[in-house]
């Protein structure tokens, strides 16, 4: 008599869950910025910060991804996804995840509430219209943020999501200086922060054999929840 209970519970929450990443119900997101994953596995994610269009690194950076069956998450801006549409839909189309930016990249911090609200909500609703596609994570511009930001973004059904390591992505650096940078400061469940720019399809490869040669394994952002 015990089973058909059992396979009710496991039923109902499975349905919570789902109602939860769909728009349902509210996400239980907490009202904090997170950093890392679980701190104990060695375990990192990529994120990747686009603010134009790159479209030839892109092409390179999301094939390589497939090819190794790493999940990131591509945080842009609404005017980004109004301007690249078909670039945003290529992104979802290799099995990744695009994060809000906010609309315009404005610092939030200097804003109203209503001006926040219009920021991160206004994203939703761009990438909904346009990609029909709802994003879980937001990243506040140049990383700041205050207790009224992450509480906007939870109301949007967003995880305000940072980085623990910057990996100084810049045009004219060698693997080498981005490698010493990162062992430097690489913890398990870093959260990686890569900005797409020109030169970042050849710098990726030696990042990843540098990581797996020191024993870690590039997560999901579903191990974020």
């Amino acid at each position: 008599m015990k089973k058909p209970l059992f396979f009710c519970t496991g039923f109902l929450i499975l349905a919570l869950v789902i109602l939860a990443f769909t728009g349902g119900i509210r996400a239980p997101f907490p009202s904090y910025p997170v950093y890392h994953l679980k701190e104990g596995d060695k375990t990192v994610l990529f994120t990747f910060n686009i603010l134009w269009e790159a479209e030839e690194e892109l092409d390179e950076v999301l094939s390589f991804l497939q090819a190794q069956s790493i999940e990131a998450i591509f945080f842009v801006t609404g005017e980004w996804v109004k301007k690249f549409p078909e670039t945003g839909k290529k992104i979802l189309e290799h099995g990744q995840h695009l994060g809000n930016r906010s609309v315009s990249h404005r610092r939030l911090n200097l804003l109203t509430e209503g001006e926040i609200v219009a920021e991160i909500h206004g994203f939703n609703q761009i990438c909904s219209e346009t990609l029909d596609y709802t994003p879980l994570f937001f990243r506040p511009p140049y990383g700041e943020y205050s207790s009224r930001i992450v509480r906007v973004a939870q109301d949007a059904n967003c995880l305000t999501l940072l980085w623990s390591i910057n990996a100084r992505t810049i045009t004219e650096q060698e693997p080498e200086f981005m490698i010493n940078h990162l062992e430097e400061r690489l913890h398990p469940g870093a959260i990686i922060l890569i900005h797409l720019s020109s030169g970042v399809d050849n710098l990726l490869p030696p990042l990843v054999d540098f990581l797996q040669w020191k024993g870690y394994t590039i997560g999901s952002p579903s191990q974020l929840f």
